[in-house]
């Protein structure tokens, strides 16, 4: 994928990524070790392990598992997507640079089932063939009720950033100050069609 020629993340082509690879929440025997995955990847640069329970205990959907399942039927995880499904006031504090990602306030976030306003995207760990369950993801983010709500994202490595930009994520918010990373912006296809 090339920030040359973007591609739309509503509409990724599932054929092009290896096959075998699935997606689920997130379950208790994994959570440890996918928190430690994270851990590796971005350095001190990541919630607690009590915040990223608390906010999976608050809505399950949160957090999706990437793996395979090997020849006895194990699920082997590989990666993780968490997510952030925000409210109104949260979508409002997050593009103000008021939204703590290290720990958020709940009242900000949604419980499965409840309207979305908006979904940040907290964290992805998809190297390698793991990068076939970013789609996957996304298609469990075309239904209710996701469907409508636009994905916001903070990069987080030089590969991040250019993966954003070849999905057609647009800069929306430098930072609230020095070190604050800068938002992006994937507006969803049928929003753009509606504005």
């Amino acid at each position: 994928m090339s920030n040359k020629n973007p591609r739309e993340l509503d509409n990724l082509n599932f054929e092009v990524f290896p096959r075998g690879i699935h997606v689920r929440l997130v379950r208790e025997e994994e959570f440890e070790a996918l928190y430690k995955l994270g851990v590796r990847h971005f350095g001190e640069d990541i919630a607690s392990f009590d915040v990223v329970r608390r906010i999976v205990e608050h809505n399950p959907e949160s957090a999706y598992s990437i793996g395979r399942f090997d020849r006895t039927g194990h699920f082997k995880p590989m990666g993780y997507v968490a997510l952030l499904f925000l409210r109104r006031a949260g979508v409002d504090a997050l593009t103000r640079g008021q939204l703590n990602a290290a720990d958020p306030d709940l009242s900000l976030l949604v419980r499965k089932g409840e309207p979305v306003s908006g979904i940040y995207v907290w964290g992805i760990v998809a190297t390698g063939k793991a990068i076939a369950g970013v789609p996957l993801v996304m298609n469990v983010l075309k239904r209710p009720p996701y469907a409508d709500a636009d994905l916001y994202a903070r990069p987080a490595s030089v590969a991040g950033m250019n993966l954003m930009l070849a999905l057609r994520f647009k800069l929306i918010f430098e930072g609230a100050g020095a070190g604050d990373k800068p938002l992006y912006r994937y507006r969803r296809m049928v929003n753009r069609r509606a504005a």
